[in-house]
């Protein structure tokens, strides 16, 4: 059980190798590997390549050790020693028969474990490769791993402010989130009349011998409205997250949509006008690099802006579901 994790630890050192290889001059979110040349070039690969050699000249050994048989049979037959009648010669072709038989069964059983093998070992290196970039882009912040073969890679932007700016959807949710929490006003401006009831109850009936329950009503009342305050806050916190998750489920469904249909290989967020606003309580110099580490696109030529395209067909699907409602 030990070897597949030391055969993880060499494949993830040859595909960081193949990776830097063009990407040291800047680590991005989306980088390219060729898988195949990662396997072959490393440890693991040669590791189980041997293996198979081994296994393979070994059993083409057994092959030629049943060959070498059969032909000192042939040989024993062709010699013109023996009479064609010959209870001898009948027992050689019998047993030439046999062996050829059993050479050709051989050599079948040996192609089919070399060829099941040799799938084996491309199935666990693939994985073990896979398992490698999953952990190198944990370490290094990649985003996006691509094939090599992945030659014309299409990509779109999308400003993820301006089409949630332009949701319906968001529109109408915190159009109920407003009228929610009107309600909400309400309801706390009633509990504080209340209050300022109670308070003038307990301020006239100071020194008096109702002034203790008066107090004690007015304190009990402030609890309760602190605790419904407190529970009604919680719950516009939690339509407020239910809405933008919503927003966001529904942004990269129609985004997938979009992808597919329009042959997108990968669509980023565009942050490429982002500016920068610090803070007071972290270094500038601090912040000021994180910024940098934070920037989803350095540079791109002529990408496709898909926000207007997604933020309208988010529009109509929103629309559509509305209306059959």
């Amino acid at each position: 059980m030990r070897q597949p994790r030391t055969m993880m630890l060499m494949l993830g050192c040859g595909l960081a190798g193949l990776l830097l290889g063009f990407s040291r001059s800047a680590e991005g979110p989306v980088v390219v590997v060729d898988v195949v040349a990662a396997i072959e070039a490393s440890d693991a690969w040669s590791q189980e390549e041997t293996r198979l050699v081994d296994l393979a000249q070994r059993m083409q050994s057994e092959a030629e050790k049943l060959k070498d048989e059969i032909t000192t049979i042939q040989n024993d037959l062709q010699s013109g020693i023996l009479t064609p009648d010959s209870p001898e010669r009948m027992r050689l072709e019998d047993q030439l028969l046999e062996k050829a038989n059993a050479f050709r069964a051989m050599q079948r059983t040996m192609e089919l474990r070399i060829n099941s093998e040799n799938a084996r070992m491309l199935e666990q290196l693939h994985g073990l490769a896979q398992k490698a970039m999953a952990s190198l882009s944990a370490e290094r912040g990649w985003t996006v791993v691509l094939p090599s073969s992945a030659s014309a890679v299409i990509v779109a932007v999308v400003d993820i402010e301006e089409v949630i700016g332009g949701l319906e959807q968001r529109a109408d949710a915190e159009r109920r989130l407003q009228a929610r929490a009107a309600e909400i006003q309400a309801e706390g401006d009633a509990f504080q009349s209340r209050l300022a009831e109670a308070e003038q109850v307990m301020q006239a009936a100071e020194g008096s011998a109702a002034q203790r329950e008066a107090i004690v009503a007015f304190k009990n009342l402030e609890f309760q409205y602190e605790g419904k305050m407190a529970y009604w806050n919680d719950i516009l916190e939690r339509e407020r997250v239910k809405l933008w998750q919503s927003v966001f489920a529904s942004l990269r469904e129609e985004i997938r949509k979009i992808s597919e249909a329009r042959g997108w290989d990968v669509v980023v967020a565009d942050d490429s006008s982002a500016e920068f606003f610090p803070s007071r309580d972290v270094p500038l110099e601090a912040q000021y690099k994180q910024f940098m580490r934070d920037r989803r696109i350095l540079y791109a030529g002529q990408p496709v802006n898909a926000t207007a395209i997604i933020l309208d067909q988010m529009n109509r699907s929103w629309a559509a579901g509305s209306q059959g409602e």
